[in-house]
């Protein structure tokens, strides 16, 4: 079994580095714009989560048996307004 980042970003990489863990990074095959249509009206917290599981279960689906983290982050305040694509 092996640590994957369901990630193509060098920082979250970086960040996992910095801890002294041993992963593959293996980018998720999403799109992200497509996905956050659905979430209009949910918070940023929520929107980075929504999009960090899909990424996860996508290349769980890729890498079955390795345990695979996902991560995404958007901007806005935690109780700010509601997720509004191209806004």
């Amino acid at each position: 079994m092996s640590l994957v980042l369901a990630s193509a970003s060098a920082a979250r990489a970086a960040l996992l580095t910095g801890a002294g863990l041993i992963f593959k990074r293996v980018p998720a095959d999403v799109d992200e714009r497509l996905i956050e249509e659905d979430l209009v009206g949910l918070s940023a917290a929520d929107v980075a989560q929504a999009l960090a599981d899909v990424k996860a279960v996508e290349v769980s689906l890729r890498r079955p048996g390795d345990l695979v983290i996902g991560a995404d982050q958007t901007s806005g305040p935690p109780a700010g307004p509601s997720f509004r694509p191209n806004s």
